[in-house]
């Protein structure tokens, strides 16, 4: 019986050991994975050009930027807000930190030269503000700044695709021309931007591409390939605030106080306690002057590009009232029943409709 008990004993010491050198190994291995997992993040992190900083505000951060889209009221906001007691924000636009592929550390450096240039020294009693038209479709932009302040506030325009389309078209022949170099015809930019010129092609105005971007939705298979044939890439990171607005909300002249609520909506948001009681317009394509190729979408012979964009239109609109302005991320300025009026016209053609069409003169970049 001694040398059973002796042999149960030894067993289960052996089978005791075996359980800890067990679980010791299920730990190590634990441990391994998440190094592993660890370097993978940073790695991909560092792939992005997304320096790993401290989620602290920053010496020297933006507090907003002005994010896009082009031609859609953000030269008025930008000379509006620059004028504000409140603002530190140059008058003029600065995009180098959309640039992907250059090095973080040549970004950052670029970056705080360009605030030693145009910003006074950081003051809490300013907010400063950042002009990038662009920078929507380019989350890293937003990426980067937000690791600089967690709180970063971006604010993105948008405007009905065809006029939208028009004016940007025009904007660039203005600019071409006055360098003596030809610019290629609307239906030669039909599609995505591996037809775009000068970054304008008919597909800029599927406003949900840049918008997807900042994951506040859930995505489709179907739109992640999308986004994919656009070579854009979701950004898991971004926590930033977004105001989005109607570029009509700008102009809104027929009900003077739900106006004044979305600028009361817009400077509160930004964090301003100043009354913004009108804007500074200005335009940085008013010289009046047309080419043989400026375009008036509304003539006959673009109807079918019309019919395209309106296509589109539909898919962009219902996009944005039923998954982007339902994140908890995405703030409407003003009336949110206007807004949504004014999207739900993007999917009628502006050239057919009772209202005067909007021309470049009441819009801004």
């Amino acid at each position: 019986m001694m040398k059973r008990r002796g042999t149960w004993q030894g067993t289960w010491q052996t089978s005791l050991s075996r359980k800890r050198i067990t679980a010791l190994v299920v730990i190590i291995v634990m441990v391994i994975v998440y190094m592993l997992n660890d370097a993978a993040d940073d790695a991909s992190t560092m792939k992005k050009g997304v320096s790993n900083i401290s989620r602290k505000k920053q010496k020297g951060a933006i507090d907003f930027i002005i994010a896009g889209y082009a031609k859609c009221g953000t030269t008025t906001l930008l000379s509006t807000l620059a004028r504000m007691k409140e603002v530190d924000m140059a008058e003029h636009e600065y995009c180098n930190i959309t640039q992907p592929n250059k090095p973080i550390e040549q970004v950052w450096s670029e970056f705080h030269t360009y605030l030693d240039e145009n910003h006074a020294p950081p003051s809490p009693n300013k907010k400063r503000g950042l002009k990038c038209p662009t920078a929507v479709r380019h989350p890293i932009a937003i990426d980067r700044l937000e690791e600089l302040n967690p709180d970063i506030r971006v604010v993105v325009g948008l405007r009905h695709p065809v006029l939208f389309f028009q004016s940007y078209y025009n904007y660039r022949i203005s600019h071409r021309k006055r360098m003596g170099k030809n610019v290629p015809g609307p239906y030669d930019l039909i599609g995505g931007h591996a037809l775009s010129y000068q970054g304008v092609f008919t597909d800029l105005a599927r406003f949900e591409d840049g918008l997807m971007l900042y994951g506040k939705s859930q995505l489709s298979t179907k739109q992640l390939k999308r986004l994919a044939s656009e070579k854009l890439e979701v950004s898991p990171a971004s926590h930033a605030k977004i105001m989005l607005y109607e570029v009509g909300q700008l102009g809104d002249v027929e009900d003077p106080k739900r106006a004044q609520q979305f600028r009361d909506d817009l400077t509160g948001f930004l964090g301003l306690k100043e009354r913004l009681q009108s804007y500074v317009k200005r335009n940085v394509n008013s010289a009046k002057q047309t080419y043989p190729e400026t375009m008036n979408i509304c003539t006959p012979k673009y109807d079918e590009l019309r019919k395209v964009m309106l296509k589109n239109a539909q898919v962009t609109q219902q996009w944005i009232r039923d998954e982007f302005v339902k994140s908890p991320d995405v703030v409407i300025g003003g009336s949110m029943d206007h807004f949504l009026e004014l999207i739900s016209g993007w999917t009628k053609d502006p050239c057919k409709s009772q209202a005067p069409v909007q021309s470049d003169d009441d819009e801004s970049e």
